[in-house]
């Protein structure tokens, strides 16, 4: 039969690849939702062309371990020293904001177990630039506001990451963890998925003590030792030093999951661990970009969509929780950049560029959600109101940084002396 198949199932998902995001794109509206969408539509609950196992998901896992590796490999040290009092600010403040805000809520309101309630606030206190674009396109990437935005990005991706493997390797030790840690209140109509899902994350071989310190000295001190011998003494093709690169990556994922820790917290650490071995410019990195950012990370947001049911997505309850998500979003970014903002001085078109990047909500917002269905920390329709969320934040931070590029002026290049 052809449907299920190898062949047919790798035509469907490069077609989505290719056309998903021209489609979207044509409305002004971010490709990563052309990407979800495409996999929603070719899913098992509207067209039945791809499965929700298989070949499909499996490279979607791949694709979270190298967009994180990626996060760590392009890692801009340089731009965050010297905009680290606004970056550490901004990033504090953009991480501890939302994600107080959003834990609180989730807890008072919805009656959330603790740590999905921490999870959720991880979701919602990171950030995915997806409008940066926009910005280079206007040449204000040297903007302070811009780099701030870039700088503080990292940082409160890096908390999230750590409350993710915090969470993560604690729930993996309890031995009877609940599948449903919370519901809905009573003022919004029950539309929980029914049944429970069961933890697939296997116990850890390591305690938590040991796995993070282990994990942190190979991927900072050891994989770099290692890469650079490799790439002195033997690797001296590109195509090995390509290879290598990739099972560095999968050697952070694997220790990581010794001590029940998620694989995309290895791959990040290993990613920057590598960092200055791999210049932002070079020919590795630009084979590394494109086999992770053409390939593997699109497979996962197709991945992404072909666990979503239309039905269930739209359902009320299920757009009521979106719109509180992406109110944890606006409210919390929008103040920390307020805040930041005015201590630094920067314009009021300078924070409003700010904060608008930093509310799209992509990568690490899916991934961590994810991982909470995986452990059972909440069910399906969080994922579906996280993606629903992520649509709209998409679209806030798209026409919202196109608002605020027009504004604020371009940095003056200074004029070139005589004789350069």
């Amino acid at each position: 039969m052809l449907v299920g198949s190898v062949e047919f199932t790798l035509l469907i998902l490069l077609l989505i690849i290719v056309f998903g995001p021209i489609v979207t794109e044509r409305f002004k509206v971010p490709g990563l939702i052309g990407l979800i969408g495409g996999g929603v539509l070719a899913g098992p609950y509207v067209f039945g062309w791809l499965a929700a196992e298989g070949l499909v998901p499996d490279l979607g896992a791949i694709g979270i371990l190298m967009l994180m590796f990626l996060a760590g490999l392009s890692f801009n040290i340089r731009a965050f020293i010297e905009n680290r009092n606004s970056a550490i600010a901004y990033g504090l403040l953009g991480f501890v904001i939302p994600f107080v805000l959003s834990v609180g809520i989730m807890i008072w309101g919805f009656e959330a177990g603790f740590l999905g309630a921490c999870l959720i606030g991880a979701m919602w206190a990171s950030n995915t630039l997806v409008a940066y674009p926009e910005v280079r396109a206007a040449g204000l990437q040297n903007n302070r506001a811009v780099s701030a935005a870039v700088s503080a990005g990292v940082v409160a991706d890096l908390l999230s990451l750590t409350v993710l493997a915090l969470a993560t390797a604690t729930a993996v030790i309890e031995i009877e963890p609940e599948p449903f840690p919370f519901d809905l209140p009573d003022w919004i109509e029950d539309g929980w998925i029914e049944g429970a899902i069961e933890p697939s994350v296997p116990d850890p071989t390591l305690s938590l003590i040991i796995a993070l310190p282990l994990l942190v000295f190979v991927t900072i001190w050891v994989l770099p030792r290692v890469a650079d011998w490799f790439f002195v003494k033997i690797g001296r093709t590109r195509m090995q030093r390509f290879i290598f690169l990739l099972a560095c990556m999968a050697a952070g994922a694997s220790i990581a999951l010794l001590g029940g820790i998620e694989g995309l917290i290895g791959a990040f650490l290993a990613g920057l661990g590598l960092n200055r071995l791999v210049p932002d410019r070079g020919s590795l990195m630009d084979r590394v970009d494109m086999i992770g950012t053409w390939f593997f990370v699109p497979v996962f947001l197709v991945s992404i969509g072909i666990t979503i049911d239309p039905a269930v997505l739209f359902d009320l309850s299920t757009v009521v929780l979106a719109l509180v998500f992406t109110a944890f979003v606006v409210v919390g970014k929008g103040l920390a950049a307020a805040i930041t903002g005015l201590a630094f001085r920067f314009s009021p078109n300078e924070i409003g560029l700010m904060s608008s990047l930093s509310f799209g909500q992509a990568a690490s917002t899916l991934a961590i959600a994810q991982v909470g269905l995986q452990l059972g920390m909440f069910d399906q329709q969080v994922v579906n109101a996280a993606v629903l969320a992520i649509v709209f934040t998409a679209l806030l931070t798209s026409y919202g940084t196109a608002f605020f590029v027009k504004r604020v002026p371009r940095p003056v290049q200074p004029a070139a002396r005589l004789g350069e």
